[in-house]
């Protein structure tokens, strides 16, 4: 016997609720994903919701997140129908799915207020109600004929992306040619955003990194290494490339392929190679980083990474932080998360030798670690976030207890990156893997406390914002303890490993090889001077900062940093005596000369010849003044 019409009415209109929510849910999240990353590539994702970086992953990640969140709306929808078959639930449900819909897509440009976007929204799903009340049977008909096509769609990417990356793990690695049987491994930590003075190793009071100063008892380590800028993107393209911001190009632009990199020469030396970044914002794919790199593990390390992505879970995220009063980076990489992923990355294979990159991103602002890290070095306990480092004021108006607090909280931050070191170096030992394991320990950039009138990074040439650690690891291949005092670049790197593995005449990488310095300790007063550079960035937030009004440049000799503004022109200290660089003697008699020879110097590096030969550079002349001012 055929059921009652209202019944066969009440049950369409109820498993329709659902089909509707779905159908809405799949294809918001398609378009959304697909969306976010034309916005990235073509540089409009300038709204706040949307300064999370993303990579192909995101069309499935945003194709399930909202097909979930939707059908958690449809499910109240469903339960109303059932409880008040009278309403007018589908065309609520309509309404409410067109709405959600069209908020994610107004959104994207960032250029309309939070209160017109919705407003907007709530005005074109009025008409698309009213469009579905005098079309009912068929758009449902539609709906439910195409929703197979597009949970089909979300799937097939899934499959393509997440399967297309195992295949192309697996060729690869497949691929690889014969590996030289005596092949160390090589791990290259990047400590982002660790200026070398608050590294105990280095002189510090504090005991911030333990487990750093532990092996490098057993290394080779460089006491006045220089960063070749003072932030993120120019630096991580030096330490790959070997070359100066100057040649590389990425001083403001993302990384290109003008240049090789050394994960690209080690692969064809046969080494399986990965990156694993914490610096989701300048150190990813998205940037050009991926370059010569079998795995590069970024953005995506959680489930919570996952749903922040989308825009409904970033403004959850947001609300829910903010009722939390957290003021952390959104989807933060922290230092076991990177950890873990390496180990594991290198426990997928232990035939072929590794090389790893990996980024520790918990020194970065805001200085916010887990604890008892962050209370570690702290005086006080009371909360770090009502400092102008998290409620985005002047930082000049600092009180002396607030910027302590900046200082104790990185400092902490500091030591929970060493801490997670530990873990990684014993775990490599559980292995068996230490021993045979290059190590190397450097950072990007330092950070500012107010030295000079500035804060965090990115705005001047000063040194702490460009010192840097640098320690090279192997026990029983590199001298141990051996302390070198020469200022050196941060893009000797790739020479320098190559050098170690035996290839000391490869021509990929020009910059000059620190093996010397513990081969030939003699030589080491005829090293480079390192060359230090800052494009203009007329868009930071803090006009006072050298870098808005022109760009800059460095060189660190053993004696003399000189310091030119394209603008306010140069600046000379001697910061053997005077390591906080308050004394700009560039006016002096003793500074005109000096500044006029690293002025020539400067020069004759940046016109090099039509291809630019190996070891090319600045080196420390012998007519730089003996006696200091």
């Amino acid at each position: 016997m055929a059921a009652p019409k209202s019944e066969t009415a009440k049950s369409i209109r109820s498993d329709s609720t659902l089909l509707i929510a779905a159908w809405f849910g799949v294809v918001a999240g398609l378009a959304e994903g697909i969306s976010y990353l034309l916005l990235q590539e073509l540089g409009w994702a300038s709204g706040s919701m949307w300064k999370l970086p993303a990579s192909m992953e995101i069309i499935w990640i945003a194709s399930f997140f909202d097909l979930l969140l939707y059908l958690i709306a449809g499910l109240g929808f469903f339960l109303l129908s059932r409880l008040f078959p009278a309403l007018p639930v589908l065309r609520s449900a309509v309404f409410v799915y067109s709405a959600m819909t069209f908020v994610i897509f107004l959104q994207f440009p960032g250029k309309l207020h939070v209160a017109a976007v919705v407003f907007l929204g709530l005005g074109l799903a009025t008409a698309c109600a009213r469009w579905y009340q005098k079309h009912e049977a068929a758009a449902v008909r539609f709906w439910r004929r195409t929703l197979p096509w597009a949970v089909g769609l979300a799937v097939f990417s899934f499959c393509a992306i997440q399967g297309g990356n195992w295949i192309r793990e697996r060729l690869a690695i497949r691929n690889l040619p014969q590996h030289s049987p005596s092949a160390p491994n090589i791990l290259v930590i990047v400590l982002d955003t660790v200026r070398a003075d608050h590294l105990s190793l280095y002189g510090y009071a504090r005991a911030t990194s333990p487990n750093i100063d532990g092996f490098a008892k057993e290394s080779v380590w460089f006491e006045n290494a220089v960063a070749t800028s003072s932030w993120t993107l120019p630096s991580h393209a030096s330490l790959l490339t070997g070359r100066y911001p100057y040649e590389h190009g990425a001083d403001k632009r993302l990384f290109d392929a003008r240049y090789p990199t050394l994960a690209e020469v080690l692969q064809r030396h046969g080494y399986r190679t990965g990156a694993f970044t914490a610096n989701l914002y300048w150190f990813g794919r998205r940037e050009g980083f991926a370059r010569g790199f079998i795995r590069f593990e970024d953005y995506f390390q959680s489930l919570y990474a996952m749903c922040v992505r989308p825009f409904y879970g970033r403004v959850m995220d947001n609300l829910l932080r903010r009722a939390l009063g957290n003021k952390d980076l959104p989807a933060r990489k922290l230092a076991p998360e990177v950890t873990s992923e390496t180990l594991e990355w290198i426990d997928g294979d232990r035939e072929k030798p590794f090389f790893a990159f990996l980024n520790y991103f918990d020194a970065h602002k805001p200085y916010l670690p887990p604890e008892p890290f962050l209370t570690k070095f702290a005086a006080s306990k009371e909360r770090f976030y009502n400092t102008p480092m998290f409620d985005g004021s002047d930082f000049t108006k600092m009180t002396a207890d607030q910027l302590q607090l900046d200082i104790d909280s990185y400092d902490g931050a500091i030591a929970f990156v060493d801490d997670a070191i530990g873990r990684l170096l014993a775990g490599l030992q559980v292995r068996g893997a230490l021993s045979n394991t290059l190590v190397v320990v450097t950072s990007d950039h330092g950070e500012s406390f107010g030295e000079h009138g500035m804060f965090t990074h990115r705005n001047a040439l000063y040194l702490e914002g460009i010192r840097v650690p640098l320690i090279f690891y192997w026990p029983e291949h590199l001298p141990a303890g051996l302390r070198v005092q020469q200022p050196i670049s941060i893009a000797a790197l790739p020479a320098t490993v190559l050098e170690i593995l035996g290839d000391a005449k490869q021509p990929e990488f020009p910059h000059p090889s620190l093996v010397h310095f513990w081969r030939n300790p003699s030589a080491q007063a005829e090293g480079q001077i390192p060359l230090a550079e800052l494009a203009h960035m007329p868009d930071e937030p803090f006009k006072r900062h050298p870098v808005v009004h022109g760009a800059m440049k460095s060189l660190l000799s053993p004696r003399w940093h000189y310091i030119v503004h394209d603008k306010f022109g140069a600046e000379l200290y001697n910061w053997v005596q005077d390591s906080a660089e308050l004394n700009n003697l560039v006016g002096t008699p003793e500074g005109k000369k000096v500044a006029e020879e690293f002025s020539a110097l400067l020069q004759g590096m940046l016109t090099p010849p039509t291809r630019a030969s190996r070891g090319s550079g600045p080196r420390s002349s012998s007519r730089e003044p003996q006696k200091t001012p």
